[in-house]
């Protein structure tokens, strides 16, 4: 890759080089400057390894996360680049030819006379950027291997000239090596690997070509590697056909052109990546020679239009794509755990602070500077840090390797087993440098916060009581000195506001936040951008509730109010937000500040109520019974409420469901406290401690939280659109598809199947045929906006009159979908469209270049008629169609991709229409799969290409649940962070209690009793944060599926459901590793020696 964001990756590597250079040097100055305090930063390091193996561990995440990120982008950069080379080789410009009387022909089938190659080199021999030209016939025909009796219906035979093509390379043997293309005799033929796989074949075995029905035998002289001029037009995945390579006379001959070509490759000067920068210019070149009379009268073109494909450029050019598409992707996708490894971070900076609190207030009551303390943790942090970074990128790019990489190959198989493994070193510069700065600018910031303390309190070991700030008196030379640092905002503020004016923190945050709440809101509001808005509105309360706790609010009433704001407005559902506050448009980005508005919410509620669950555990206490029986009866009642309502209310059955859980689960706690009185003091206590420390407990939270949200959310849209989209509508009306071979026409499939007798047609209810994809049209919006690429395809009378399509929206005035098939069937220049071209936020899968209709969107039920203009760009063949109806969305692009008009109006525009694809409904109880095997056996020696639409769903489901896995898999690495976290406060709990413990045990605590505390203590943590996550994601997923907007798609007859064997199964799998974790301090807390504790100092 080349670019990220626009951005060249260069320049961001030296960026990086820089910051990460500032870094080292900060920390150069601090060993220079204060040497002490360096060696006090460095001395910490050895002491606990156990503690400082974990804190790497916290600290390697981000660099783990942005090199995978990258790995994977150069792996696809680099694999598509490869195969890009491999397959093209000397081929860096096509050109294929267009017929004046032949408007629906792709590329490939029109003809030229091969005296065309001889002008052209003539015409171009002094050309500075090209070196030569040379043929090629191309044609797909069936092959039957005589000797093994296996058959492949599609194999692309490729006449070449032996010896223009020697003269730019030729073919490469399997074996190694280059076969001698002049000695390959008139009957004989090079099979490129694929196509000998397929067909078992080896040098000297016979091989049936068929052409019109004809057989023709061809020995086998070779096998040689894939590539275009050995038949294979493409790489990667099953769909691909194999290919031959015999003399440009031999295949002439064989389809009855002789003396003709249908391609003619370029190639220009240079070696290897060298011809690509000549490209552009050569193809300018051409272009303008074929276009012109001039040039066209020179090569004898005639009424033929003639179009330089850059395939080559192009290909480089959507690698680089892709691989900037997937690292901005897992980038993405990653951003919760780093959000989440940040977190940990400072909160693992906030502990060692609180473990080394006396002796910090004791280094500063004999002069200890807090600046001091600063460099102190800023050196224990970077040395930390340039080990994590390094850890962090070896597992980064080995996790790229396994998991994304081996993963996809592992998911997809065939279909990607082009992927290289690949990695650049100025990837993981990036991804090195980036991990380091990101993680050295946290640490300096909770450097500097837990470097403020109170002296006498932290020599007693008392917590903090600090009076409210006051406003300081005014320093004019601050003052002076920020007024032109306003040109860095942050640092100009904090000179101006805090060092100049002397305000409280409380006065700069409040109303800074405040009044940028405001401008967000505003400028969302005026843009239509959901994400300013959202951030805007979300900031106010934060703000507010900053200045009321400075004027001694109470903390508890406060920060609940503001949980319950963020929960409520981001859990709302969006027709809801659309009325209150209007409709704006939002992108990937509100995944990522959903998430952590909703986490920040739930936190705040937890962390400021949760003592509440105290109350439960009450043993011993009359009436106690009542609570858990009061629970399972509400719980009870929740679970019969869902039932009742089913599917009805969009999912809010599930979500009664998933509020049956909760409160099940406490029930069943306040029952074990009831029923086993001995460990409610270890069940108050699991609760109590962690909320004696707020602050840490609600990051703890929030990790979990964050990471839990994101799977959970991945895991529900996932099934809910898999199940959605692979339902009966998806398959439009109709069971089999079969594509015939231009070579061995197949006008009446029936007819055909009957006269075979292999097969018995019967099974075929309904038959109807279109247009396959034949040639590039273009359309666009009747005289607005410039044309695009979209293929326009004619529909027989029963393509129509029998087609079972839904249609997502219908144009005014049509009652029906059956009235619209009718119309289009009967009435001039009517057309449908597929659910592609209507535009759609967050539309996949909609090229850029593709034509796009105005006026209407995914949302809407009916629309205006549109007139479309449609053309042939070669020939120039146009007129217009009036779309009246939209497929459905969940009808793939495979089955349905296109305008559909009827055959006259599309005989009016571009010709008569070549029917290649018909389209099968079965009788009742046939098994597409088997018929569509059937077919394909039975017309083998026709080319035909059978396939059941239902099984091509299947797999294209589970190559969409194979890749949300490792998605899921990918997000989940931010557990480890949770778990890493639970593990550092587990060891630092057992350090902080230690007298705790001694005095628990001396009245009378067991063993058993301390360790259960511990592991009550964290589970209590990590089931609040996956309690969390489980609940915000699934009502925030509920209120997306719903959206029109955001489903684009109608749901009749389906309900939103939670996928809850994958819910239960990662949950699990969280919390059994968090209670893991625990186990190991837990057993420590446990041993800890009664007198010893007490003694401890």
């Amino acid at each position: 890759m080349n670019e990220l964001f626009g951005i060249p990756l260069t320049a961001i590597m030296w960026a990086l080089l820089v910051a990460f250079g500032a870094c080292l040097a900060a920390v150069a100055a601090i060993s220079l400057t204060n040497r002490t305090m360096f060696r006090v930063g460095l001395r910490n390091i050895p002491r606990r390894r156990a503690q400082s193996t974990l804190v790497v561990l916290g600290l390697m995440l981000a660099t783990l996360i942005i090199t995978a990120a990258f790995t994977t982008g150069d792996t696809l950069d680099y694999s598509i680049t490869s195969g890009v080379y491999d397959n093209l080789q000397r081929t860096d410009l096509r050109i294929d030819f267009r017929g004046e009387g032949g408007g629906d022909a792709a590329p490939g089938q029109i003809y030229a006379d091969a005296a065309v190659v001889d002008r052209l080199s003539a015409a171009f021999a002094d050309d500075p950027d090209i070196a030569g030209f040379f043929p090629f016939l191309f044609e797909p025909l069936p092959a039957v291997n005589r000797d093994t009796r296996l058959a492949e219906p599609a194999v692309v035979l490729a006449g070449i000239d032996p010896a223009a093509l020697a003269r730019f390379g030729g073919l490469r043997l399997a074996g190694g090596g280059r076969p001698d293309l002049a000695a390959l005799g008139e009957d004989e033929v090079l099979v490129s690997e694929r196509a000998a796989n397929r067909l078992d074949a080896r040098p000297g075995h016979t091989l049936l070509v068929y052409a019109q029905g004809q057989p023709h035998a061809l020995r086998v002289a070779g096998i040689v590697k894939d590539e275009l001029a050995s038949g294979v037009v493409g790489f990667g995945g099953p769909d691909v056909p194999g290919g031959m390579a015999a003399r440009l006379t031999t295949v002439q001959r064989i389809t009855a052109h002789p003396g003709q070509i249908n391609s003619v490759s370029v190639a220009l000067k240079g070696e290897g990546r060298e011809t690509v920068t000549r490209s552009g210019p050569a193809a300018q070149r051409l272009e303008a020679f074929l276009d012109s009379a001039e040039g066209r009268a020179a090569l004898g073109l005639g009424e033929l239009r003639a179009r330089v494909d850059t395939s080559k450029a192009d290909g480089l050019k959507q690698a680089e794509t892709f691989g900037n598409l997937f690292t901005t992707f897992f980038l993405v996708l990653g951003l919760f755990s780093i959000a989440a490894g940040v977190l940990l971070i400072f909160m693992i900076f906030v502990m060692l602070a609180a473990e080394r609190r006396t002796e910090m207030g004791m280094a500063r009551a004999i002069g200890t500077q807090r600046l001091h303390l600063v460099q102190a943790f800023t050196t224990e942090g970077m040395a930390y840090n340039l080990l994590a970074g390094a850890v962090g990128a070896a597992l980064g790019v080995l996790t790229a390797f396994l998991l994304v990489i081996g993963g996809t190959r592992l998911v997809a198989g065939e279909e990607l087993a082009f992927m290289t493994p690949h990695v650049t070193a100025r990837s993981l510069v990036i991804g090195y440098c980036l991990g380091v700065v990101l993680t050295f600018v946290t640490v300096v910031i909770s450097s500097v916060r837990v470097s403020r303390l109170n002296i006498v309190a932290a020599i007693r070991g008392l917590d903090d009581h600090r009076p409210r700030e006051g406003r300081h008196r005014t320093r004019w030379r601050w003052v002076l000195l920020g007024l032109p640092a306003l040109l860095v905002p942050p640092l100009g503020l904090y000179w101006l506001l805090r060092k100049g004016f002397g305000l409280p923190w409380a006065w700069i945050v409040g109303p800074t936040g405040l009044v940028l709440g405001g401008l967000l809101m505003a400028l969302g509001k005026a843009s239509g951008q959901l994400f300013p808005f959202s951030l805007g509105i979300s900031l106010l309360p934060l703000a507010a509730a900053a200045l009321a706790g400075y004027y001694r609010a109470p903390a508890r009433l406060t920060w609940s109010a503001v949980g319950v704001f963020l929960a409520v407005y981001w859990l709302m559902p969006g027709g809801l937000h659309d009325r209150l506050f209007g409709k704006m448009d939002g992108n990937i980005e509100m995944f990522v500040l959903s998430g952590i508005m909703i986490v920040t919410g739930s936190t705040l509620l937890l962390v400021f109520n949760a003592r509440l669950l105290t109350y439960l555990i009450a043993a011993g206490r009359p009436g106690a019974v009542r609570t858990p029986l009061l629970l399972a009866a509400l719980a009870a009642l929740a679970a019969v409420l869902g039932a009742a309502l089913g599917d009805r209310g969009g999912g809010l059955g599930q979500l009664c469901y998933l509020l049956a859980v909760l409160i099940a689960s406490l029930a069943a706690l306040s029952l074990a406290a009831l029923r086993f009185p001995r460990l409610v003091p270890a069940f108050k206590m699991g609760i109590a401690y962690p909320l004696a420390n707020r602050f840490r407990t609600g990051m703890t939270i929030a990790m979990f939280s964050l990471i839990v949200f994101s799977i959970t959310m991945m895991s529900v849209l996932n099934a809910n659109f898999s199940a959605l989209f692979s339902g009966e509508e998806a398959r439009g009306g109709w069971d089999v598809t079969v594509d015939t071979n231009r070579n061995n026409p197949v006008p009446d499939l029936a007819a055909t199947l009957r006269d075979e007798g292999t097969f018995d047609p019967g099974v075929i209810a309904e038959a109807a045929r279109t247009t396959g994809n034949l040639g590039v049209q273009e359309a666009r919006v009747a005289g607005n906006g410039d044309w695009q690429r979209y293929p326009v395809r004619a529909g027989d009378d029963a393509f129509f009159a029998v087609n079972q399509a839904k249609l997502d929206l219908r144009a005014r005035g049509y009652a029906s979908d059956r009235e619209v098939f009718e119309a289009v069937r009967t009435q001039p220049n009517l057309a449908l469209i597929d659910i592609l071209a209507v535009p759609n936020n967050g539309n996949v899968g909609a090229g850029p270049d593709l034509f796009r209709l105005t006026g209407l969107t995914t949302s809407d039920k009916e629309f205006d008629p549109i007139t479309v203009e449609v053309r042939d760009p070669v020939t120039g063949r146009q007129g217009t169609l009036t779309v009246i109806g939209v497929f459905s969305s969940k009808i793939p692009q495979r089955v349905l991709f296109g305008l559909y008009t009827n055959e006259r109006s599309y005989a009016t525009i571009f010709g008569p229409p070549e029917y290649r694809r018909f389209y099968l409904r079965l009788q009742p109880g046939a098994n597409g799969e088997a018929v569509a095997k059937g077919i394909k056996a039975a017309l083998v020696t026709r080319g035909v290409q059978a396939r059941s639409i239902a099984t091509d769903i299947d797999e294209q489901m589970r190559l969409g649940r194979g890749f949300n896995r490792i998605f899921q898999a990918f997000m989940g690495l931010g557990l480890f962070v949770g778990i890493a976290a639970l593990g550092v406060i587990a060891f630092r709990s057992v350090v902080e209690r230690r007298q705790q413990i001694g005095m628990l045990r001396a009245l009378g605590y067991q063993r058993g009793t301390v360790a259960l505390t511990f592991v009550l203590e964290s589970s209590f943590v990590a089931l609040m944060g996956i309690l969390s996550g489980v609940v915000g994601a699934a009502i925030l997923a509920r209120n997306l599926f719903n959206s029109d907007a955001f489903t684009g798609t109608s749901r009749t007859g389906f309900s939103f459901f939670i996928p809850w064997g994958e819910v239960v199964a990662f949950v699990a799998i969280a919390y059994l590793c968090a209670l893991l974790m625990t186990w190991w301090p837990s057993r420590g807390a446990a041993r800890v020696p009664v007198a010893e504790a007490l003694r401890y100092e």
